[in-house]
């Protein structure tokens, strides 16, 4: 993609990529496609699934943690409840492919990971990238943190060469 846009070829392909991706320019549209190293994802599926024990893994194939705000969608109740008022919903997968789809569709779209996705186009050091995932866990900058840790402790990063 990034030799098309340079070549100006394929134009049909990338405004269709681009409309996908929903992308305004060809930065942001190489910022949506391009994959963020293997040691993040791991050490994201193993935090958030509790290392493959949690209900939500178990019972929803949701790797990620990913929250469901659409009552439409296949989805679990939280145990617990927000403020022990308001519920909390995750979402349902059908297979683990399906839960790795979606959260890389998430990292590769949602507004809460510009930052991100801008800095992986500058680095593939995993251990700068995480603290741009600030905003996937409601810890802030403290879930940068463990993922990094997490990645050093189990050397996940050589699954990134």
């Amino acid at each position: 993609v990034a030799q098309d846009i340079k070549n100006s070829k394929n134009a049909d392909k990338i405004a269709k990529l681009k409309a996908t991706c929903k992308a305004q320019t060809e930065s942001d549209l190489l910022a949506c496609l391009k994959p963020h190293p293997q040691s993040i994802t791991l050490a994201q599926a193993a935090l958030e699934s509790s290392w493959a024990t949690s209900r939500f893994f178990v019972k929803a194939n949701n790797v990620f943690g990913m929250w469901s705000i659409d009552p439409n969608e296949p989805r679990i109740a939280a145990n617990e409840k927000r403020g022990g008022t308001r519920t909390m919903w995750l979402r349902k997968f059908e297979t683990l492919e399906e839960s790795v789809k979606a959260y890389y569709w998430l990292i590769s779209t949602g507004t809460a990971f510009k930052e991100f996705r801008a800095l992986r186009l500058q680095t593939n050091d995993p251990h700068k990238l995480v603290k741009k995932l600030d905003k996937y866990s409601e810890i802030g900058d403290m879930y940068g943190k463990e993922l990094s840790q997490v990645i050093r402790h189990n050397k996940l990063a050589l699954y990134d060469k």
